[in-house]
């Protein structure tokens, strides 16, 4: 069968808890660090896309704003309802 069994028992003992510890402690430990290395990445690509967005947005503002047009007011809604 397993010719280190018959040479001793504790070397069946080792190998057991070998393997226990190399698969379930340090398994777990190699995903904790991926999961926040993840993380980590997915925030940063959050935030960039963020900051980018609101820049355009920013710079599409301006545009609007350089050509004197106004597509939108908020105040020309209030001003046609008057109640008496």
């Amino acid at each position: 069968m397993m010719p280190a069994y018959f040479h001793s028992r504790w070397y069946s003992l080792f190998f057991l808890l070998y393997l226990c510890i190399g698969l379930y402690f340090l398994q777990n430990l190699v995903l904790a660090v991926v999961y926040q290395s993840f993380t980590t990445k997915e925030k940063q690509k959050f935030r960039k896309l963020f900051f980018h967005r609101r820049g355009a947005l920013r710079k599409a503002f301006d545009i609007l704003v350089d050509t004197g047009e106004v597509y939108f007011t908020s105040h020309a809604s209030h001003d046609t309802h008057t109640h008496t």
